[in-house]
């Protein structure tokens, strides 16, 4: 197998583990709220002004793919489409967002999930690491 073929995929996943390491939780739960609002406004923008999908696509050449979807799928399969093609772009507003938020959003993330661990009644991370610390100390 040709390894040049794997080297941009690779460079993508070292990239989006850095990002990943770097926000932690925060880079999640923002990006998957920027995807489900995108498709979301994507979707009521095509149904509020009767667009006609397939007349659209084909107007912006976007392919005979594109046609079948619109043409079967209708509103909501083109507007998942639209969200796909608007990715890149929310990529790069998700990073300049998480660069100011992520340390007050992984707090946030931090108390919820301590939280719903005592509900359950399970330690929360700050006795596991307590616990851990105490461990380490026996062995010493």
């Amino acid at each position: 197998m040709n390894s040049s073929f794997l080297q941009p995929p690779l460079r993508l996943f070292r990239h989006l583990k850095a990002l990943t390491s770097e926000y932690g939780p925060a880079w999640l739960l923002i990006a998957q709220l920027m995807s489900w609002l995108n498709l979301a406004m994507v979707y009521v923008y095509l149904r509020t002004v009767h667009t006609d999908v397939p007349r659209l696509v084909r107007a912006w050449n976007l392919g005979r793919h594109a046609e079948q979807v619109a043409e079967t799928g209708g509103t909501f399969a083109m507007a998942v489409v639209l969200n796909k093609l608007i990715s890149p772009m929310r990529f790069v507003v998700c990073i300049l967002i998480l660069r100011r938020t992520a340390p007050q959003i992984n707090r946030w993330i931090d108390r919820r999930w301590a939280t719903w661990r005592r509900w359950r009644g399970k330690p929360t991370m700050e006795d596991d690491l307590r616990r851990d610390s105490r461990v380490d100390m026996k062995r010493v």
